[in-house]
């Protein structure tokens, strides 16, 4: 995810993007409570903000507490790390920061090495459990929209379980009554159903598109017919495929005589013609071949 939606920048300045997927948009519904919750740990101080990230070991807040000074309003940590000596720059910061927050900068440990900075989790009184709360919050309503508009759908009358119990149960055990009660094509249908019922959600919740619970099993069912049609054609076009291979196996002349085998594909829309020969004797092997493209041509007869 984060080599799709966030490659070379960090959380904070992460983007929702084009065309996001259903995961990284719901991710993103909360990323602000997510940004809120976290408590960076400094290595080279490149990717924290001096005054708008969370990453001083005050409990009450976390951040530097002291109006802006000197500093702009976008600096970096890593200005006030000495890069040769990796050791805060105690001067500079006891004269940008006030006393309590300057002690606090300055008791945070740091690399010599030159690590990234990582974010850590936020202890305390906000933190997980906030966060928590509002994902549970918003599962909550999202699952209890979707329970109600699943039942509309399977209580129409085109539907095969209309008559079925709405008690929740597995998924596995779900699987076994289906096969036991439907019949094939019915269970392909329900199949549809269940995966039109998630897109549904999906609109409903993202692109705030909401579709009747009536037009919604009627699109399932041309989806259904569909998907079987496109299967029945394609069995039926390996057959043909496979017995014209069949019916085009080499056979060898006579004695004494030669054979030539030709065929030609069409580019129609580039008006191109590719033609191919090849000759050979009664024992196969290859006398002569040849293989060309023609320019502007309308078919392969005209080549």
């Amino acid at each position: 995810m984060k080599k799709k939606y966030f490659r070379g920048v960090g959380l904070n300045d992460a983007k929702l993007g084009y065309n996001p997927s259903y995961i990284w948009r719901s991710f993103w519904s909360v990323i602000d409570l997510v940004k809120d919750g976290i408590l960076w740990r400094v290595g080279d101080g490149r990717k924290i903000s001096v005054w708008h990230d969370r990453w001083l070991s005050c409990p009450s807040s976390y951040k530097v507490q002291c109006p802006q000074t000197t500093l702009p309003l976008d600096a970096k940590v890593n200005l006030l790390i000495d890069v040769q000596t990796g050791c805060w720059k105690k001067d500079f910061i006891f004269d940008s920061f006030n006393t309590m927050d300057a002690k606090q900068i300055c008791k945070l440990p740091l690399s010599r090495w030159g690590v990234e900075d990582r974010i850590k989790d936020l202890v305390g009184t906000w933190g997980k459990d906030k966060i928590e709360a509002n994902m549970e919050s918003k599962c909550a309503r999202c699952c209890e929209d979707v329970f109600v508009e699943a039942l509309d759908v399977w209580a129409k009358d085109e539907s095969p379980v209309r008559k079925w119990s709405n008690t929740e149960i597995g998924f596995t055990e779900l699987r076994a009554i289906m096969f036991l009660k439907l019949s094939i094509e019915e269970v392909e249908l329900m199949a549809c159903t269940m995966r039109k019922l998630w897109l549904r959600r999906n609109l409903c919740l993202f692109e705030d598109q909401f579709d009747e619970p009536k037009k919604s099993l009627k699109n399932t069912k041309l989806a259904w017919a569909e998907f079987k049609e496109a299967n029945l054609i394609e069995q039926r076009g390996l057959g043909t495929r496979a017995m014209r291979r069949e019916d085009a196996k080499w056979e060898k002349p006579e004695v004494g005589r030669v054979k030539a085998n030709w065929d030609a594909a069409v580019d129609a829309t580039n008006r191109r013609v590719g033609i191919a020969v090849v000759v050979r004797d009664d024992q196969g092997e290859v006398l002569a071949c040849l293989c060309s493209a023609v320019e502007n041509q309308e078919g392969a007869c005209q080549a």
